[in-house]
């Protein structure tokens, strides 16, 4: 294997030179070389030797090989890339997952990192050397620290797992080019955040990218997988191809000239040539036969500070023979008859030509004319001028001549010059005839009611594959780009045309116009209808007739007759019926069989129907009031039932006629038993009968009578205090006379027959007012005779107030009394010394009640009540033994019962009260507020209150 050194800076040439010392050199290497890379200063290129697992380096001042490099356990070394300071060269194994740093100055391997289990596909070094970036065979990016050799993180690239990545870098380093070479993408990764910040289709499967030095424009090697290849220019402001060249081989590595003019790429078969493209005009200006290359390289720089010895070379050009060559013509021509063909309908070709010692002729065959330029200076033949026995690819515009004939013409181009054989140029093209477009159009329907959808549809001659139609209404365009128009708005009148525009590209002239249409439209009429009833204010049976109507119903309407909506009658223009009832609605649809008639159908107005019912009058009379008096003024009303507006009325006295035409009568000089009726004529519609007789009325009149009454006492000369009753008697009162009592001319009592009181002072008057309940009573009140009462006064006695004693002790009865007092008498009795006075000693063995009763004259008494109560003798035990035996826990003095309101308190010696009682419910227990007291002795004081002296002495607590 062998390193091949191109001198970019000969200028390339299809003429055969021999060069001394030669512009191509083959430098051997080691075996299977597939990556290279230049130093930074340029002094020294770096080969991968994939099958000997090795590096070269050789001298590019002498073109030598100076060092092999082992790189031990790395498998297959492919890819390389330097640190931008040149002391180190990363280098990446195609085959195993690991990568190799090679120490520059003593070309040995100084570290060896993982990729993670991943297989590289390619490697490149950030511009500030802190960062390889590392693309492998899973469709990823590892982000590696180079002061580490720690993988930092992983991008995903592409949609798939691209085995085939490529890298390249922004001059800032912010922005990652990755090449994706199964989905057809760059991935663009901004460095700072490790994301992919966009992805761009590139039209192939990209093996090779390069940036330019500005880094405006990125330069993708496009594999198609055949004989041809493309390269895609990014513009890497907006991440868009901006340009795209189709090259002819198949493309795998790419490289940029040292001033970005120059594209170099390479065949991926690693076959014969290598292209030189000009990033100005981005076209093929060199082919560099039998390079046999696999992978590039980079530029070596120029140097003004080169160390060797400048070497003086002697270069002698031996010409060949003059030779034309041309490319094959691409492109079609088509013209119309009569018409030169125009760009793009036209074809062309490339004509190069070396060791020229003349110019080239080009001449065009019958039907055609050649020119340089695409668009004009188009003749029979032209001359290609040679430089230096040159003509560098040259393009040639071929196009048919306006006189070729129609139909398919062909040629060949012939290319003739002094000394070098002829060639020619075959060339083919079609002349079209022109024809002539028509169009005629038709309408789905004419004569027709306004509103009717009509569509025009146009038929088209000579209008080619894609017509274009501008349908016209009255001059005015209308419709759509369609071979039909349709509508349903025309009026009479209208005129409808159209006017097509054909794709034939020979046709003349360009558009037709159609016939045209004239609508005849018919205005649309509105049908209704009116119904009229032959009355429609009835009694109920009466016969009504309907009668419709129409307004444009034509010459058959069909009638439908409704009542309350629902189906009656027959199709007619009248409807008649008898069973109508009151707000039954009538009405009537009508459906026309004009022409032109919207809608087919009309409703009529509606008739309300009004229907009084069959009636019979009726009356009903009620008097002011009945069972009267003489002379009583009473008023007789009628209430008639169907009396209609105005109804006559006839009353009527025990069966003769009296009174006027009214709904009343009034009269007061009834008798008893008088009879009064009342006779109605109405005036209503829909009687059965007229008149009507009412109800009789027979008057109650009573006599006039005179009403009285009279009082009697129960009893008088009675003593105060004593009930007395006095009782009414009437004359004529009625059945419920009202009665007033009056004591002193002073109402009192209840409307009673009776008034009973035993408050009645002496000297009271009493009489009573009565109000009869006969209705013809006078006068209606009457007074009573009156009644004085004689009252005699009560005694009065006092008994002095109840008395205690003690058992065998006397006590003064102290009675009083009033002057009127004439006996005096106590009873019992027992223990008194006289029970005829006031006062009497009193002394009872036991207590006792007394009762002194007094009484006057007239025998008048009156009762008080005294009680003596005797008290027994106290005895208070002077010891308890509070020991909790039963026997004799307590103080118990017995005899206190009887004194509910004494106070017993006892204290100790030393005068502290130890127990405090207002009666003597609880005996004392020998405790003070639940404590037990000591064994001593007690003095105890009893206050019974009842005006006797406290006792006192002591007690003995004992345990």
């Amino acid at each position: 294997m062998a390193v091949l050194i191109i001198e970019t800076e000969l200028e390339p040439s299809f003429a055969t030179y021999t060069l001394l010392p030669s512009g191509l050199t083959d430098i051997p290497s080691g075996i299977a070389p597939q990556g290279v890379v230049i130093s930074p200063d340029g002094t020294r290129v770096y080969v991968a030797n994939a099958d000997s697992y090795s590096v070269s380096v050789i001298n590019t001042a002498t073109n030598t090989l100076i060092a092999t490099i082992p790189v031990g356990a790395l498998a297959s070394p492919a890819f390389m890339a330097f640190s931008p300071d040149g002391s180190r060269i990363y280098v990446a194994s195609q085959t195993s997952p690991f990568v190799s740093v090679i120490n520059t100055v003593t070309n040995s391997v100084i570290s060896t990192f993982t990729t993670n289990g991943s297989v590289p596909s390619g490697i490149l070094i950030s511009p500030d050397g802190s960062k390889a970036y590392v693309s492998v065979k899973t469709g990823m990016v590892l982000v590696i620290n180079t002061l580490t050799n720690n993988i930092v993180t992983s991008v995903q690239v592409g949609t798939n797992s691209n085995i085939e990545n490529d890298l390249a870098i922004s001059p800032d380093g912010k922005l990652l080019y990755v090449s994706n070479n199964t989905d057809g993408t760059i991935s663009v990764i901004n460095t700072l955040t490790n994301v992919v910040a966009s992805t761009i289709p590139c039209g192939g499967h990209p093996y090779a990218i390069k940036i330019s030095n500005d880094g405006s424009k990125l330069y993708v090697a496009n594999s198609h997988f055949g004989s041809s290849g493309s390269i895609a220019i990014i513009n890497t402001a907006s991440n868009t191809v901006e340009n795209t060249i189709n090259l002819s081989i198949d493309l795998y590595g790419i490289d940029l000239s040292r001033d970005n003019s120059l594209l170099y790429v390479e065949s991926a078969d690693g076959g014969s040539n290598m292209l030189v493209i000009s990033t100005l005009s981005n076209t093929v200006v060199a082919n560099i036969p039998g390079s046999n290359s696999y992978s590039f390289g980079h530029f070596i720089l120029s140097s003004a500070d080169c160390s060797g010895i400048p070497v003086a070379f002697t270069i002698t050009v031996n010409p060949g023979p003059p030779t034309i060559t041309a490319t094959p013509a691409t492109g079609t021509i088509s013209a119309c008859a009569g018409t030169a063909s125009a760009n793009p309908n036209i074809q062309q070709f490339t004509v190069s030509g070396s060791g020229l010692t003349g110019s080239i002729t080009v001449a065009a065959p019958a039907g055609f004319e050649v020119s340089l330029a695409s668009g004009s200076g188009y003749g029979s033949s032209l001359t290609l001028a040679q430089a230096s026995g040159a003509v560098n690819s040259t393009v040639v515009y071929v196009r048919s001549a306006a006189t070729a004939s129609t139909g398919s013409i062909s040629g060949k181009v012939t290319l003739t010059s002094a000394g070098a054989s002829s060639q020619t140029v075959v060339v083919t093209g079609i002349v079209n005839p022109v024809v002539m477009p028509s169009l005629v159009i038709a309408a789905s329907v004419n004569n027709i009611c306004a509103g009717t959808p009509v569509t025009f549809t146009a038929t088209p001659a000579n209008g080619g594959s894609s017509p274009v139609y501008q349908w016209l209404l009255n001059g005015n365009n209308a419709g759509t780009n369609s071979p039909t128009f349709s509508g349903s708005t025309f009026a009479n009148g209208d005129v409808v045309s159209c006017v097509m525009t054909s794709s034939f590209a020979c046709v003349a002239p360009a558009s037709a116009t159609s016939n045209s249409i004239t609508m005849n439209i018919i205005a649309n009429v509105v049908p209704s209808i009116t119904i009229a009833a032959s009355q429609n204010t009835i009694c109920a049976g009466t016969m009504v007739t309907f009668n419709a109507t129409p307004i444009n119903g034509g010459s058959t309407p069909v009638y439908q007759w409704l009542v309350n909506g629902n189906n009656a009658g027959t199709n007619s223009g009248t409807f008649s019926g008898s069973n109508l009832a009151d707000g039954d609605i009538v009405s009537c649809e009508m459906t026309s069989n004009a022409g032109c008639v919207t809608p087919a159908s009309a409703t009529s107005n509606s008739i309300n129907m009004s229907v009084s019912p069959l009636i019979s009058p009726a009356i009903r009379i009620v008097v002011s009031q009945n069972n009267i008096c003489p002379g009583t003024n009473v008023t007789f009303t009628a209430t008639p039932t169907n009396g209609g507006s105005s109804p006559v009325y006839q009353w009527l006295l025990n069966g003769n006629n009296i009174g006027v035409n009214s709904p009343t009568f009034a009269s007061s000089t009834l008798s008893n038993g008088d009879v009064i009726s009342c006779r109605v004529t109405s005036n209503a519609t829909c009687l059965t009968i007229s008149d009507a007789a009412s109800n009789n009325i027979t008057m109650t009149v009573n006599a006039q009578a005179a009403p009285a009454v009279s009082i009697n006492i129960s009893a008088n000369n009675v003593c105060a205090g004593t009930p007395v009753t006095f009782t009414a008697s009437p004359t004529n009162g009625g059945s419920s006379p009202v009665y007033q009592w009056l004591l002193n001319g002073n109402n009192a009592g209840a409307n009673s027959p009776t008034f009973s009181s035993s408050t009645f002072a002496n000297g009271d008057m009493v009489m009573c007012m009565m109000t009869s309940s006969l209705a013809c009573a006078a006068p209606l009140n009457i007074a009573s005779n009156s009644i004085i009462t004689n009252i005699s006064p009560l005694p009065v006695v006092n008994g002095g107030g109840n008395k205690t004693i003690e058992k065998g002790s006397s006590v003064a009865l102290t009675a009083t009394g009033s002057e009127n007092i004439t006996d005096i008498t106590w009873t019992p009795l027992t223990g008194l010394d006289n029970n005829k006075i006031l006062i009497p000693q009193a002394s009872p063995a036991s207590t006792t009640s007394y009762t002194i009763t007094v009484q006057t004259a007239a025998g008048c008494m009156a009762i008080d009540y005294v009680t003596v109560t005797v008290l027994e003798g106290i005895s208070i035990p002077n010891t308890f033994t509070p020991n909790g035996d039963g026997v004799n826990d307590k103080w118990d003095i017995q005899d206190l019962k009887d004194y509910q309101n004494c106070v017993v308190r006892i204290f100790d010696r030393y005068g502290a009260e130890v127990y405090n009682s207002k009666g003597y419910y609880n005996a004392w227990d020998g405790t003070i507020k639940g404590q037990r007291l000591p064994v001593g002795t007690y003095y105890y004081l009893i206050n019974l209150n009842d005006g006797t002296r406290p006792i006192s002495g002591f007690v003995a607590l004992i345990r």
